[in-house]
């Protein structure tokens, strides 16, 4: 991010759309990377000995910080609506999709095979190892194992096509995404009934890519002033009051 600097800014250079696919296809995956080892919390799911809450937050403020440089919003902008303005998924959303498509996908594999007869090896021996069943990976790849069920059920009455490995991990991709669109619409809807918000067009909208289409073909400096419109949040006397900017350093504008 700190790279992309030097091509964009607020009004000038790369537009709104190449940044976020800048964003998307060069730091988000250093971001996932691997993180079905390491990303045990589950959506919807009890994961026992899960990731925290701050180490998930900590991932999202960075993905704030990176989402402000790429739309050239303003500071103490919503994350909420960035991410809908920008058609981007929370972290912890977009970490539980990739990790369980991906566990998703590894269910018929040799490793798979041999970690669970692992597992049952362990509860047939030991009595007591019944926590086996409660281990986050088993509890996240049973979620997975659903998840593959369901893109099974999505390519019928062709049985066959499951037996296509890029058949197969295509549908699985497409539920996963579809589970991770529809989280994200509750959240966006809970959002949005938070009493005490400043009103703003991007506020009346559902979830959707929609607001991403808006910004299609506008050079930087029009995307970041409709950005800002959207958002309610713009350089004018009111805002810059609440974001407890001193007026006596800003300048006079230049015309």
């Amino acid at each position: 991010m700190g790279a992309f600097r030097g091509i964009s800014g607020a009004v000038w250079g790369a537009n709104l759309y190449n940044m976020r696919q800048l964003y998307v296809t060069k730091v988000r995956p250093i971001i996932s990377y691997a993180c079905a080892a390491w990303f045990n919390r589950g959506a919807g799911v009890a994961v026992p000995w899960q990731l925290s809450r701050k180490l998930i937050d900590d991932l999202e403020s960075l993905q704030y910080r990176c989402l402000v440089q790429v739309s050239g919003a303003m500071a103490k902008t919503s994350y909420n609506v960035l991410l809908k303005e920008l058609d981007i998924e929370s972290v912890e959303v977009f970490l539980h999709r990739v990790s369980i498509a991906q566990r998703a996908q590894s269910l018929d594999t040799p490793e798979y095979k041999e970690l669970e007869a692992l597992w049952l090896a362990r509860l047939d021996k030991v009595p007591s190892s019944a926590r086996v069943c409660e281990h986050p990976y088993r509890v996240l790849f049973d979620d997975a194992r659903d998840l593959a069920e369901e893109a099974r059920r999505s390519l019928l009455p062709d049985e066959s096509a499951w037996l296509d490995t890029a058949r197969r991990n295509r549908a699985i991709k497409r539920c996963a995404r579809q589970r991770a669109t529809a989280a994200m619409s509750e959240r966006w809807e809970a959002y949005r009934m938070v009493p005490g918000k400043k009103e703003c067009p991007a506020l009346v909208e559902p979830w959707g890519p929609r607001s991403l289409r808006f910004y299609r073909g506008l050079p930087r400096a029009q995307s970041t002033m409709l950005l800002r419109c959207r958002t309610g949040r713009i350089g004018l006397r009111n805002y810059l009051f609440f974001i407890n900017v001193d007026r006596t350093k800003v300048g006079r504008p230049r015309f």
